[in-house]
């Protein structure tokens, strides 16, 4: 979709954004996403597709971080990894990385 959206896109084909910000700001470029047996949509936040891939913090979000969406909210989980890129549960979903 390029405007930085977790998106899903309906029976009808039609597109629909579930989010594109946090706190106001613009996510950087969501990348990666697993999606949690109770519905939670876990996504990394890496500056991949931002010009030059480095993080616009006037503009977007200042770290790659790690997000989950649940309900219509989010709550960002971590900012411990400088450039997120890829995340998978564990058997059971007990972990995630």
């Amino acid at each position: 979709m390029e405007n930085h959206a977790i998106a899903c896109l309906d029976k009808e084909k039609k597109i629909h954004s579930l989010t594109n910000t946090y706190q106001g700001k613009p996510y950087n470029s969501p990348n990666d996403i697993v999606i949690s047996k109770d519905g939670s949509i876990y996504f990394t936040d890496p500056p991949y597709g931002l010009k030059e891939q480095v993080l616009n913090q006037s503009v977007f979000q200042n770290v790659g971080g790690l997000y989950r969406y649940h309900k219509g909210e989010v709550k960002l989980l971590s900012t411990g990894m400088r450039y997120p890129n890829g995340i998978c549960f564990s058997p059971g979903e007990q972990f995630f990385v």
